[in-house]
C-alpha cells in the first residue's frame, strides 16, 4: 500500500503544525508534560512554571510566536512545597526559586538550605504594592551541612514589587539526595486526561479523506525541549490510520499510535522511542540509494557546510498583539573566519525588517540554512541577502530559495524587528564551533 499522502503533507508542513500547536495550547498541556515519565528533573521540580518556560523557548527556537495561556487562579507555590526532615539527614535540603510570570527566564534562586515554603501574602511597603514570601532554611550550615551536627532552622523572607512580579511562582529544587515531602498543593489546570486535546485541532482535507491532527500529550527533556505527541486520524476508516509521531527539531518522529486510554490506564504516555515511518518496507532503503546515486550522476553536489557561527537576535519595536511581551526572533548561519565581532556588530546595528508570516529559507550553500519570518517573500530575501554580504554569500548565485507561508495569526505577526540590546548589550554573537563559546557584544 502506497504511503498516504497526508503524511507526505505532516513531513512538509511540521513546522507551520508546531506554530499553530503553540498558538493556540491549552493549560492541560502544562499539566501532561509535568506528568509525563519523560520529563527530565529540572523541569519537574519547577513544575508547571518550568514546562511553561519549556514551551515558549521551544517555540522560540523554531521561529514561532508563543504566548503562554494564563490560568484563572495562578498557583502561588509549584513544584515542591516542603523537604522531608524525618529522619534527619544533612542532604535534607533544597534551593528557592522565584519564577517570573512571563517566563522570560526560568527563575532565579532566592534561597540556599530551605526545607520548606511557609507563605506568600500580599505586602504593602511604601516602596508600592508587593508580595511576600517566607520561608525556612537550615541555620547553622556548613556545620550541619559538611559536619556531623543536626540542623537549627531560621526563617527567611523576601518581597517583590506586583508590578514587576504580576503573581509569584515560587518552588522548592531538592538536592540531590532530598525528597520532597508535601508537594504544592493543586492549582491551576487539573491533572491531564490522556488523549485529551492540549491545543487546537488541525483539519487537512487530503485523498479524499478528511485528516484532523491533533496534539494530546507532551513532555520536556533532559535539554528543557519540548516536544508534542500528535495523532494523526481521518473520519473513515478506509483512509488508514490512524497515525502519530512525536515532534522534534528534526522534523515527525513517528511512533506506534496510543490505543484508547481506557484500555491501557496504566501507562498513560506514549512511549518517544520513533517507530519506521508508517507503512515503511526496508525496500525503500534500496530506493533511496538508487535514487541518490541518480543525484550524483545528475546534479552536482552541494558546498560543504562551513565557516564561524552567527547568531543575531532581534526583538519588535512593539509588544505583541497576543500578550505583553515583545516579539524575539532570531537568524543563524555561518560566516567568514576570522571575523572581528565589532565588523559583525556594526554590519547588523542599524538594520531593521519587517516580521510577518512568510518563512524564507536559503538552502544548499556552505552558509548552512539561514530561515527568517518576514511580512513577505522579498522582505525575507532582504534580511537573508543582508546576512550574506558580510558572510561573502551570493544567495541568488549559489544555493537555492524557498518559501511559504503559515495561516496561524501568531506566525504571522507583524512588526518592525531590530537588534536585540537588552541588558546593555547587543544579541550578537560569534563563535568557532557548535562546542565553542559564544563571544557576546558589549
Amino acid at each position: 500500500m502506497s504511503r498516504p499522502g497526508i503524511l507526505n503533507w505532516v513531513d512538509e508542513n511540521w513546522k507551520d503544525i508546531e506554530c499553530q500547536f503553540y498558538g493556540g495550547i491549552q493549560q492541560g498541556a502544562f499539566s501532561a508534560a509535568a506528568a509525563s515519565a519523560f520529563t527530565g528533573k529540572f523541569p519537574i521540580a519547577l513544575g508547571l512554571a518550568g514546562v511553561s518556560y519549556a514551551a515558549g523557548k521551544t517555540a522560540e527556537m523554531a521561529g514561532c510566536t508563543y504566548e503562554e495561556p494564563q490560568p484563572d487562579n495562578p498557583p502561588a507555590i509549584a513544584g515542591c512545597k516542603q523537604i522531608g526532615q524525618t529522619p534527619w539527614d544533612k542532604n535534607n535540603w533544597g534551593d528557592l526559586y522565584i519564577n517570573r510570570t512571563d517566563y522570560e527566564e526560568p527563575g532565579f534562586r532566592r534561597g540556599l538550605y530551605v526545607v520548606s515554603i511557609d507563605k506568600i501574602e500580599d505586602y504593602n511597603p511604601p516602596a508600592g504594592p508587593s508580595w511576600k514570601v517566607y520561608w525556612t532554611f537550615i541555620n547553622n550550615y556548613p556545620d550541619s551541612i559538611f559536619g556531623n551536627e543536626p540542623p537549627t532552622y531560621g526563617q527567611d523572607s523576601a518581597w517583590f514589587y506586583k508590578d514587576s512580579l504580576r503573581y509569584p511562582i515560587a518552588t522548592l529544587i531538592p538536592s540531590a539526595n532530598a525528597t520532597c515531602e508535601i508537594p504544592a498543593p493543586d492549582a491551576g489546570p487539573g491533572p491531564h486526561n490522556p488523549g485529551d486535546p492540549i491545543s487546537d485541532p488541525i483539519t487537512k482535507y487530503e485523498d479524499d479523506c478528511n485528516w484532523t491532527i491533533q496534539a494530546t500529550d507532551a513532555y520536556v527533556d533532559d535539554q528543557g525541549k519540548w516536544h508534542t505527541y500528535y495523532t494523526i486520524s481521518a473520519d473513515n476508516d478506509g483512509c488508514g490510520g490512524p497515525f502519530a509521531y512525536w515532534s522534534s527539531d528534526e522534523g515527525p518522529q513517528y511512533v506506534s499510535p496510543k490505543p484508547d486510554p481506557t484500555t491501557d490506564p496504566d501507562n498513560p504516555t506514549v512511549d518517544p522511542t520513533p517507530y519506521p515511518p508508517p507503512n515503511y518496507d526496508p525496500r525503500f532503503d534500496d530506493i533511496e540509494e538508487k535514487l541518490d546515486q541518480l543525484k550524483d550522476c545528475a546534479c552536482p553536489e552541494e558546498e560543504p557546510i562551513q565557516g564561524q557561527f552567527r547568531t543575531i537576535s532581534f526583538r519588535s519595536d512593539e509588544t505583541s498583539p497576543f500578550g505583553k511581551s515583545r516579539l524575539r526572533k532570531r537568524l543563524r548561519y555561518r560566516g567568514s573566519e576570522g571575523v572581528e565581532l565589532s565588523a559583525l556588530v556594526d554590519h547588523w546595528r542599524d538594520f531593521s525588517w519587517q516580521s510577518g508570516p512568510v518563512r524564507v529559507d536559503h538552502v544548499g550553500a556552505s552558509w548552512g540554512s539561514p530561515q527568517v519570518w518576514a511580512a513577505t517573500e522579498d522582505e525575507g530575501k532582504r534580511v537573508i541577502r543582508h546576512a550574506g554580504r558580510e558572510a561573502g554569500i551570493d544567495p541568488d548565485q549559489v544555493g537555492r530559495w524557498s518559501a511559504r507561508s503559515s495561516n496561524s495569526p501568531r506566525c504571522g505577526v507583524s512588526d518592525t524587528m531590530r537588534v536585540d540590546t537588552t541588558g546593555g548589550y547587543y544579541w550578537i554573537t560569534a563563535r568557532d564551533g557548535s562546542d565553542q563559546r559564544p563571544i557576546v557584544a558589549k
